[in-house]
């Protein structure tokens, strides 16, 4: 099993200006049935009074541990975690979050009998006007039907699936691009060298992370019980403009595909990376749509065209089985093939903003 002197897992918390949220996910932390537990707070420069509530939980907690630092973003703060965590498995969750009583419990407990690389769970989003998010707390733990990967074929489809799954597929992926649902091995990471990117270059670091442990693992595993709890602000998308959104998402694809193609280039691997960018091209044309009132129909429909007229998807949809798709992914990659920004532009205003409104 564990050494009783080593934490069975050590969590990581990135904290900035969240003094709103950040007693709530403290005190999931610290109510956790897996007492053997080691929690690291990296206040990565807040200007609220985040880490003074960090500091006043660590005086509180032994097994509390608080770094205070210049602010670099998510990825390096996590990076600063894992300088001196010290867990059999590491664990990551954000600071405006919040998770099951049992939560880690059920992960450690699933990795070490199985002997696995990592344990994951389900997750769940909820919004940023449920504050507590009590509502939507489910007791979910007896719901633990267990899905393993092992062998080195069987892992890659896996990764695959996470990225990107096959056309016919009415889901643009699996389980989602987070690392917050799961624990991973330390030993694994450090035999590796494996750590977090900024996303001041790269916009999705998880997915980079994922790539890199996914791929060197021996076995996951994964129940499907819904323990952790994601406070989803739809802001990031509708009330906040990006302007180089695509064009990161470019970047990230380049660069995904640089990692994957090390291991394995195939058919399926194009596949799984066409379906990744055509699904960050259609929510790159949402947000244009979305923003419309503020930024104007001209402006709207260049950066449209400019995502169709990008040589990466050109290529893409040349090559890729898009026919295949669930046909209103389908029509509106007919559409970008085309170039027909000013049908793009009204055919996604009908079907992704006026219906999702009239839905809710």
């Amino acid at each position: 099993m564990n050494n009783k002197k080593q934490p069975a897992v050590s969590i990581i918390v990135p904290v900035y200006n969240v003094s709103m949220y950040v007693e709530k996910c403290l005190q999931a932390l610290v109510g956790q049935s897996l007492n053997n537990m080691e929690i690291i707070l990296v206040d990565d420069g807040s200007t609220d009074t985040s880490g003074q509530i960090c500091d006043q939980y660590a005086e509180k907690y032994q097994n509390i541990k608080v770094i205070h630092c210049e602010n670099n973003g998510l990825g390096m703060a996590r990076n600063r975690g894992l300088e001196i965590a010290s867990g059999e498995y590491v664990g990551f969750v954000d600071s405006d979050d919040f998770i099951s009583q049992r939560m880690y419990e059920i992960l450690y407990r699933n990795a070490i009998e199985n002997e696995a690389d990592i344990s994951y769970c389900a997750w769940k989003r909820f919004t940023v006007e449920e504050p507590t998010g009590e509502s939507i707390i489910e007791d979910d733990e007896n719901h633990l039907q267990l899905q393993m990967w092992s062998g080195k074929e069987d892992i890659r489809q896996y990764l695959l699936d996470r990225i990107g799954r096959p056309p016919e597929c009415r889901e643009d992926n699996f389980y989602g691009a987070t690392v917050c649902g799961g624990i991973f091995r330390r030993q694994l990471l450090e035999e590796y060298s494996i750590h977090f990117e900024s996303e001041k270059v790269f916009i999705a670091e998880d997915m980079l992370f994922d790539i890199d442990v996914i791929l060197r693992c021996r076995k996951i595993v994964h129940c499907d019980a819904v323990l952790y709890f994601y406070r989803y602000n739809p802001a990031s998308l509708t009330t906040v403009y990006r302007l180089d959104r695509f064009e990161k998402n470019v970047i990230l694809y380049h660069e995904m595909y640089n990692r994957l193609s090390k291991e394995f280039l195939t058919e399926d691997c194009f596949h799984s990376m066409s379906r990744y960018l055509l699904t960050v091209a259609r929510i790159g044309i949402i947000q244009e749509a979305a923003f419309i009132k503020t930024n104007g129909r001209d402006y709207a429909r260049k950066k449209i065209k400019e995502i169709c007229n990008c040589k990466e998807v050109q290529t893409i949809l040349k090559k890729y089985p898009y026919k295949l798709l669930p046909p209103k992914y389908r029509y509106l990659c007919f559409l970008e093939k085309k170039r027909a920004a000013f049908l793009i532009l009204f055919f996604t205003e009908f079907f992704y903003l006026k219906r999702k409104k009239h839905d809710t």
